[in-house]
């Protein structure tokens, strides 16, 4: 039998009868404009001209630009928080979408393996996702867009490839990708932020290209990965940062806190905390690990999904 699923919005590519998807499509996002952000000396963004190309040029072959840090942006809501904070107008309109560069390189290669092209603009006339440049401090910053998202277009996963080649392109050193995300356990709270080491796949979809995933989620197997970090600006981003999210968090408390069902959330009095792997860890038993899946769920008092003992962040739309 073949799962219905939502075809656009929100939860495309999640099953129709998901009780979090049914709950979530009836609210509305809280958007809540930053303003301005005090940047440290010499690190306040600006936009960077992606090589020789022309803002709106839809770029056909191999990406004639080197990035320092490529960013992955997924969902409208995702890419609008991300321009909020990095440019001071969280605009995505056709207009704004215009003034970047559409990535198509490869894509006739790569159509036959992927699902739901006629439900996307982009894809219909052939573009993987947008592209744009963003300077910080010494840093070149490319941005990525994506229209191509790996639960909404299939399980053969053409997303990997197209990150794949774009980073093959691009060099970047660093990668950073974005999602939508949930904590797991009550050590966190909203806002809060971790930083982790391990990373694990959760997931119920079988991806033939890729079996690894399956076998990981499986035997819950984490992958980890070990990094320098430099704990001067994560200091700078907790004592300036975070405490930006507080209006923002107290619209969202406000809007739940006298319904039935919701006694478990807490309201934010101070700034969320930053946890760090071997520096801050999260004050709970939960491993410092990401867990990433392909459906929508939900941790409660009975961990029923069986997720308290996997991590500190579950990635939801990932």
């Amino acid at each position: 039998m073949i799962e219905e699923v939502f075809r656009s919005g929100r939860f495309a590519g999640f099953s129709v009868h998901s009780a979090f998807a049914q709950a979530a499509n009836r609210e509305s996002p809280v958007i809540f404009n930053l303003g301005a952000i005090a940047w440290p000396n010499n690190l306040g963004p600006t936009l960077l001209k992606l090589g020789g190309y022309q803002p709106g040029q839809k770029i056909t072959g191999a990406v004639n630009f080197k990035a320092d840090v490529l960013i992955i942006l997924y969902t409208e809501l995702e890419t609008r928080a991300f321009l909020d904070v990095f440019t001071g107008n969280n605009d995505w309109s056709p207009a704004r979408q215009a003034t970047w560069y559409p990535y198509s390189h490869n894509f006739s290669s790569l159509a036959s393996s992927i699902q739901g092209i006629e439900g996307s603009i982009a894809l219909k006339n052939g573009i993987f996702g947008y592209l744009s440049g963003i300077q910080v401090g010494d840093q070149k910053v490319a941005v990525y867009k994506t229209e191509l998202h790996p639960k909404v277009n299939g399980t053969h996963l053409a997303f990997v490839k197209v990150i794949q080649q774009l980073a093959a392109e691009l060099q970047p050193s660093l990668m950073i990708t974005t999602g939508s995300a949930g904590g797991i356990g009550s050590g966190v709270n909203c806002g809060d932020v971790v930083v982790a080491s391990q990373a694990r796949f959760r997931v119920k979809s079988i991806y033939p290209t890729y079996p690894l995933i399956n076998t990981l989620s499986n035997s819950n197997q984490s992958l980890s990965n070990t990094v320098a970090i430099n704990d001067k600006y994560l200091q700078c981003a907790a004592e300036n940062f975070t405490k930006l999210t507080l209006p923002s968090l107290a619209t969202c408390y406000g809007e739940f806190q006298h319904r039935a069902g919701y006694g478990f959330l807490k309201k934010n009095t101070d700034a969320p905390s930053i946890y760090v792997t071997g520096i801050n860890p999260v004050p709970e038993s939960e491993p410092m690990a990401v867990v990433t899946a392909d459906y929508l769920t939900v941790d409660d008092t009975t961990d029923a999904e069986g997720l308290q003992a996997l991590g500190d962040h579950e990635r939801k739309r990932q």
